[in-house]
């Protein structure tokens, strides 16, 4: 985090000011520029009346913020400097600016804190740790492009494998068929990130009273005429009430619309979510030391088989896997099931069954003639989470883990069960 202070005091009589490029530059790791910037703009005060020599001065910081990706976090008219004159009125004078990495784990910024004797109070920037992480980007599945996808699945039609080969090329054929199919359709699937300002209820009217807000507030920069003070309030008014009954009749139709099997997310949204509890030991003081802790907790190591074979050749008495049972195991897999690694869920690969059903047959059933299970289908994602009710979390046994293996995997499993 960067602190920085403009103008800076260096000795009576002496001032140093540092110029907005220097203040608000582009970093890739999240930054908080934040200080007693003696500097007054329509943003952080609006209700004060500004003269154009402190409009000209405090326009080139915001400009230079806004340009950068610097969001300000103040809340507008909550003052931070008492002046002791009798002369001189509050201001808002304390300014803190997150940049984008910073800025979705904004959370508050309030002056709650009791006065410590100097003219500007004491300021408390909240931030969550938890919102840190912006959305990763993923697939969107609902316009994958099936009509370039479904044609070209015929002619991934894996060779079988050699009669006798050794477990190393067993898997470097599977896998390279394996992912020909996924290549194939991750391919033609657009990717979507999820912006983490998304907002459901938000609709054109209020787009259109955004700008008129907007558009008020510039107006009232360069003008001192009541009228326009004004219009900017009655626009602010306007704007405000229209989103919160937006946001209003959006809950209300979430909850008209409840069943049975939803009302539990009904209620867990009206709660609000529970801060997740990191794992904190005491021999463990980094990350890297926490993640071996937890893995060597929930995935001890154990020693490979003495007689694991190198070589491998087809049972005599396999039975021949067929499309049916691979239907029969996708039509117990659910469409929401969270990712695995690869991020194809089960619904895609009901589409690539339905369409060419010999292609998952030849491609799983060696697996269960030659008995082997490819190292790339163990590949998972670990999900932890603090077990609730516990009397301390300082151990790995208060917390539990959830594997996602891949889908291909998935389906395996349930043709064997």
């Amino acid at each position: 985090m960067n602190t920085k202070d403009i103008p800076t005091s260096i000795s009576p009589g002496d001032r140093e000011t540092i110029s907005p490029p220097v203040l608000f530059q582009d970093n890739p790791f999240p930054t908080l520029v934040v200080g007693d910037f003696n500097l007054h703009h329509p943003a952080a005060d609006p209700l004060r009346t500004f003269d154009s020599r402190e409009y000209n001065l405090s326009h080139p910081y915001y400009s230079q913020a806004s340009e950068h990706g610097y969001s300000r976090l103040n809340q507008p008219g909550l003052y931070t400097c008492f002046p002791f004159a009798h002369n001189t009125r509050p201001a808002v004078l304390d300014l803190a600016f997150a940049n984008g990495t910073l800025f979705p784990s904004f959370s508050l910024w309030d002056t709650p804190l009791p006065w410590t004797g100097s003219d500007h109070v004491p300021v408390l920037i909240t931030l969550e740790s938890l919102r840190f992480r912006f959305p990763p980007p993923c697939p969107n599945w609902s316009k994958t492009d099936w009509s370039r996808i479904l044609p070209s699945l015929p002619s991934l039609l894996p060779p079988p494998p050699l009669s006798v080969c050794l477990s190393s090329a067993f898997e470097d054929w599977f896998d390279t068929h394996a992912n020909k199919i996924k290549t194939l359709i991750t391919s033609n699937t657009p990717v979507s990130c999820p912006f983490h300002k998304s907002k459901p209820w938000w609709s054109p009217l209020l787009s259109h009273l955004r700008s008129a807000f907007h558009s008020a507030s510039q107006t009232c920069k360069s003008s001192s005429d009541p009228y326009d003070q004004s219009a900017l309030l009655s626009a602010r008014r306007s704007y405000f009430a229209a989103i919160k009954k937006a946001k209003f009749a959006h809950w209300s139709g979430y909850l008209s619309s409840l069943t049975p099997s939803s009302g539990w997310e009904a209620k867990r949204l009206a709660s609000g979510r529970q801060g997740s509890r990191f794992p904190s030991f005491p021999d463990q003081d980094t990350p890297e030391g926490i993640n071996k802790a937890l893995l060597s907790h929930f995935f001890p190591s154990t020693p490979p088989p003495a007689n694991a074979p190198l070589t491998l050749s087809p049972y005599p008495d396999y039975f021949p896997l067929s499309r049916e049972e691979i239907a029969r195991a996708l039509s117990k897999s659910s469409n929401t099931s969270a990712p695995s690694p690869d991020t194809i869920p089960y619904d895609v690969w009901k589409h690539v069954h339905r369409s060419c059903p010999a292609l998952l047959t030849k491609l799983l059933s060696p697996l269960l003639q030659y008995g082997h299970h490819p190292a790339s289908l163990k590949k998972a994602n670990g999900m932890v989470l603090d077990k609730p009710g516990k009397a301390s979390y300082d151990t790995p046994a208060s917390f539990r883990v959830i594997v996602l293996l891949e889908t291909l995997s998935k389906i395996l499993e349930r043709v064997i069960a």
